[in-house]
């Protein structure tokens, strides 16, 4: 049993009699082990007995002579009680394990809290920087004006009551005359963005909708605007350029040079060719369509009289050195002239300037909001799948138009955190600096790499804080182009628009670097959570999370590796089942994330659209058993049920017992009577761990001490104590369980520690003097078997290998036979 769990067990209550049964045992042991250990002590050592010294196993002699000084500092303490401090037993252990665990908790806590500071004006600055909250609410609010907003699909004209109405309305009449035969209403649908499946909706959507709501020229009574309010969309937001189509094109699999490499007919023998003459591959795309695979069509295209009237362009979207060319088919619109925008329009229709070659098709534009001092650029993309589908997304992103206003008080208090954010870094990169030349200083005779290897493995460094800081780099490199972008140098201000030097003005460029910027930050700040759980570690009430963590990691990942295999192949099986009917079964990653959501039950609405807006593409809708059911009602079962009982009932019950037995294991290691006890020897001894508030108040209370006072005389730091403890001999030549403080004045005097400043150990750590309980504990441990017990164990030893040489004999003799019965 430990030493911490030994003093923790002293202050059990118990019974009267038991105690007193337990300490008469305790005396009858006592004196049976004294009359043992002398009796084998003077055989050996004096020769009585008739033992022979020379004979004796040397482990044997050494754990002899270590019970023979636990025995010798027993009889002193009996007889010293405490009045000389040098024959007082110390235990060298507890202080450096005291020493050194302390010494890491205060590295770690000083260490913790400039970073918690650092990491407090570092998501102030990034919170400031991203104003998340009215950027979402202005870039929801455009969203809702052209997402949310329903116009009537024109339809042929119908006669009554054949489809959909229940009265006709005669032009000049005021009652409804349903029994006229002749009489005819235009049938309409109440249509949206989300509602577009095909190419026929989406002019009527452009048509009815977008070219109606992106001019506004009109009040609604009827007056015109001012030049100021033009394009004001519900007073607040104004786009500052006209917007622009673009879209990109896919050579056809067939009747071009590329009719051998085309995908689309790699899989047949060309027999269907007379009946579908050619066939377009997909091209793979990024989220807004900005990159592509696959073999693009630049070639021109257009009409009968005009067949190279649309052609393949490039455009340019900001400074030539930072920003790249977006290249493809486009057409620019303008900012206020609605007739000539309509006209526009009306000749992309007729030209059929969206056709089969389409791959997909995309709106740009750039909003301003005054008021929130914010740019929001928009882009309305249509995604034309091979399989027919039009996919609509909407992409939003929202920056500010200024990022340093010396008028605003905010931007003012933004750049000043941006400043100590700074200085922050450098602080932690100084100390990290310090810490390997503080290395270097000690381990003088490595070599810069050697040093730096073995720096790197202490238990005190961590990578993260590494990375983390090397990341601080880029993103302080990012943040300086973004404010000091030489685009907005050249952006001209006119009354009804913006331009680049003379140029459409189109600001999705930007808007990606200012994503990338904070999707940094973002990942910046999940390593800060992982530090934070290293943080943790500096007081043992709050590292059961962390060390649960280092518990259970291995078992853990590999626990992992099945889950997820398991998690795989019902992937698959869902595919196949399910792949042809769901959506999200259709293809392995939209497969996986069902099957995932389905095993956290997350499972989805049926009545869901399935698709939400608000700054990125349509996010997908789960599903869960009725909709399985619903479309596959014979194999629904086959896959479920199974995937319930194994995933649900089994596997998500053994990683929660994993988990479980880590935290119970972890939390049992902080019980001072347990055997695995891992704190420090002064916990061991209260019998409880170090509270916070009690760590922090002696911290701070002594620090300031020590500032004002200075440190009291022949004190040391804990420090100090670890490095005194580390220059002492090895285990091997002293006791370092039991030794006095005379043998250790004559050992400390070269190390530079006196006689005082360990009578000052034992007063600042009680725990390290042994009592008589530690004493008879380790003459207990120390004591051998006696010398009839020595030669009955080796008896049993001799014949317990007689044995086993008979037994090989007999395995020999029975395979000699069997090969002699085979011949």
């Amino acid at each position: 049993m430990p030493r911490t769990a030994r003093r923790a067990m002293r202050g059990a209550t118990v019974n009267r009699a038991v105690e007193l049964q337990r300490k008469a045992r305790k005396e009858q042991l006592k004196q049976m082990l004294a009359r043992q250990r002398r009796d084998s002590l003077e055989a050996i050592f004096e020769g009585d007995s008739g033992a022979d010294k020379e004979g004796v196993p040397q482990v044997f002699r050494e754990k002899l002579k270590a019970a023979e000084r636990a025995w010798i500092a027993l009889e002193d303490l009996k007889a010293n009680e405490g009045r000389d401090k040098d024959r007082t037993t110390i235990c060298l252990n507890s202080l450096h394990d005291e020493c050194r665990m302390k010494y890491d908790r205060s590295r770690r806590a000083s260490r913790g809290g400039t970073f918690l500071i650092f990491f407090a004006f570092y998501a102030a600055v990034l919170v400031m920087q991203r104003n998340a909250f009215r950027g979402e609410q202005v870039g929801r609010s455009i969203i809702n004006y052209f997402v949310q907003t329903k116009y009537p699909a024109p339809t042929t004209g119908t006669r009554w009551p054949d489809q959909f109405t229940t009265v006709c309305q005669d032009t000049g009449l005021s009652t409804p005359i349903p029994s006229r035969a002749d009489c005819q209403v235009p049938i309409s649908e109440m249509k949206g963005f989300l509602d577009v499946v095909t190419k026929g909706d989406l002019w009527d959507w452009l048509e009815q909708l977008f070219i109606k709501g992106f001019y506004k020229t009109m009040w609604e009574n009827g007056d015109p605007r001012g030049p100021e309010q033009i394009n004001k969309w519900d007073l607040r937001n104004r786009p500052i350029q006209g917007f622009r189509f673009m879209q990109r094109r896919m050579e056809p699999g067939a009747v071009t040079r590329h009719s051998v490499d085309g995908g689309c007919w790699a899989y047949n023998d060309g027999r269907m060719r007379a009946f579908a003459p050619e066939c377009y591959d997909h091209m793979g795309y990024c989220a807004d369509g900005s990159c592509i695979l696959m073999w693009e069509d630049k070639r021109p295209f257009g009409t009968f009289n005009e067949p190279d009237k649309y052609t393949y362009e490039s455009f340019k979207t900001g400074f030539s050195a930072s920003y790249p060319r977006e290249y493809g088919f486009w057409k620019m619109f303008p900012v206020t002239d609605v007739e000539t925008a309509q006209q526009y329009l009306r000749e992309l229709k007729q030209d059929m300037w969206i056709d089969k070659a389409t791959q997909w098709f995309r709106i740009d534009f750039t909003v301003m909001n005054p008021e929130e001092r914010l740019f929001v650029t928009m882009q309305f993309f249509w995604e034309f799948d091979y399989s027919g589908l039009v996919i609509p997304h909407v992409i939003s992103d929202v920056y500010q138009v200024e990022w340093y206003n010396w008028g605003n008080q905010l931007d003012v208090l933004r750049f000043i955190l941006e400043i100590i954010v700074v200085l922050s870094w450098v602080l932690q990169v100084g100390y990290l600096i310090h810490d390997f030349t503080g290395f270097r200083k000690e381990h003088p005779e490595m070599g810069l790499r050697e040093a730096y290897n073995r720096f790197t493995q202490q238990e005190s460094y961590s990578v993260l804080r590494t990375i983390q800081l090397f990341l601080f780099i880029i993103v302080f490199g990012m943040w300086g182009f973004i404010v000091f972008d030489p685009f907005n140098g050249k952006i001209r201000v006119f009354p009804n628009e913006m331009d680049w030097d003379g140029e459409p003005l189109f600001l999705q460029q930007m808007a990606g670097y200012i994503r990338s910027y904070f999707i940094l930050n973002g990942v910046i700040t999940f390593l800060f959570i992982l530090r934070i759980i290293q943080l943790a570690k500096v007081n043992p009430k709050f590292s059961l999370l962390s060390e649960s963590l280092d518990s259970m990691k291995y078992r853990l990942m590999n626990f992992a590796i099945v889950l997820f295999t398991l998690l795989l192949f019902f992937t698959l099986m869902g595919m196949m089942l399910f792949g042809d009917k769901v959506p999200e079964f259709s293809d392995l990653g939209a497969a996986f994330v069902s099957t995932t959501q389905i095993l956290i039950g997350g499972g989805g609405d049926p009545d869901d659209v399935g698709r939400t807006m608000g700054g990125g593409a349509g996010v997908q809708n789960g599903v869960d058993y009725p909709e399985l059911a619903a479309v596959a009602p014979r194999t629904a079962w086959l896959w479920y049920y199974p995937f319930v009982i194994i995933m649900i009932f089994v596997v998500i019950n053994i990683t929660i017992a994993i988990i479980g037995e880590a935290h119970h294991r972890v939390k049992q290691s902080r019980d001072p009577s347990s055997d695995t006890f891992v704190l420090s020897p002064s916990e061991g001894w209260r019998g409880q761990p170090t509270s916070v508030w009690h760590q922090m108040k002696r911290g701070v209370f002594y620090r300031i001490k020590h500032a004002v006072q200075g440190m009291p005389p022949d004190s040391m730091t804990k420090h100090q104590i670890q490095k005194y403890c580390e220059g002492l001999p090895g285990p091997s030549h002293i006791d370092w369980d039991v030794i006095s403080i005379k043998d250790l004045i004559s050992m400390s005097r070269p190390l530079g520690v006196t006689r005082e400043n360990l009578y000052w150990m034992m007063d600042r750590y009680p725990f390290i003097c042994n009592t008589s309980e530690d004493l008879e504990h380790y003459l207990e441990e120390r004591t051998p078997p006696s010398m009839g017990t020595k030669k009955n164990l080796e008896a049993l030893g001799a014949s317990i290998e007689d044995l086993i040489n008979m037994q090989a004999i007999i395995h020999a003799k029975f395979d000699l036979l069997v090969r002699m019965a085979t011949v």
